[in-house]
């Protein structure tokens, strides 16, 4: 991992955005300061984009304990074996839940922006939560990969710009739960903390995804086909997840589970009263 020895004088020192995630942060410094990209190493990379723009807090004028905010977490800067990856405020998020360094956008949102929320990068969301759109990971015209750095915001490939890619529009599940990733992010980063039987949208960041992955994995797995599982789990996890009565139901069978071994968690988590 490359170490940044110089402190520049940037002329431009971009302002960190309500809910930006380190690795735009250091997009933008890059496209503002028309700087080498080798500068910055490989932003891609979570844990390098963290050390990288902590040692730049002070020249780019940047508030260290915000980045940390929103940071990989030291343990994941020097190890591959943590499972905890990345912080949003009061949240810790495992190395599943974040995505690695393919980058995602929406074009309708860079229409009138340059920076992307951290909410993209959580794996489980895959829409913008204000277009209603899928997020873009490749470029709709050639295919390839979106770049985390590009002075251009267009494909590296054909430069098609990143603002006229292809929108899909994203299914009414989707689009409810970036809606939920967005509201529990904005908690997270303002230390609010809500348990899993919260009857409105604004649950804990790390116990909605907990919960989601309970349903996917350990539940719905086990009563769909292969298939059925990977074609719609996920869309029916989040349906399920909608009626804050089974979410709070949810959330207590799985801490009952922890609590008594050996009863399997997939044999409590399914209700019995569903299907009689």
């Amino acid at each position: 991992m490359p170490i940044i020895d110089l402190q520049p004088s940037f002329l431009v020192r971009p302002r960190l955005a309500p809910t930006e995630s380190i690795r735009s942060l250091l997009h933008r410094l890059a496209v503002q300061n028309k700087l080498p990209l080798s500068m910055l190493g490989q932003p891609g990379r979570l844990g390098e984009a963290t050390q990288i723009a902590c040692e730049l807090a002070s020249a780019a004028d940047w508030d260290r304990s915000e980045l940390i905010q929103r940071a990989a977490s030291a343990s994941a800067c020097e190890s591959d074996q943590s499972d905890t990856c990345l912080r949003i405020g009061t949240a810790l998020l495992g190395k599943r839940c974040v995505v690695g360094l393919q980058r995602r956008i929406c074009p309708l949102c860079l229409v009138s922006t340059t920076w992307t929320p951290i909410d993209w990068e959580i794996r489980q969301n895959d829409a913008c939560h204000i277009h209603q759109c899928m997020l873009a990971d490749k470029c709709s015209a050639c295919g390839a990969s979106i770049a985390w750095l590009s002075h251009q915001h267009a494909c590296d490939q054909c430069g098609l710009a990143w603002s006229n890619f292809e929108v899909r529009p994203a299914s009414q599940l989707s689009s409810t739960f970036a809606k939920w990733t967005h509201s529990s992010v904005v908690m997270a980063l303002r230390g609010i903390q809500r348990d899993g039987h919260s009857k409105n949208n604004g649950v804990r960041l790390e116990k909605l995804l907990l919960m989601l992955e309970v349903l996917r994995c350990e539940v719905l797995r086990q009563w769909l086909s292969p298939k059925l599982w990977a074609d719609f789990g996920h869309v029916w996890s989040i349906q399920l997840l909608k009626d804050s009565d089974y979410r709070s139901w949810l959330w207590s069978e799985m801490f009952l589970h922890a609590a008594k071994d050996p009863m399997t968690l997939k044999k409590r988590c399914v209700r019995r009263d569903l299907y009689s």
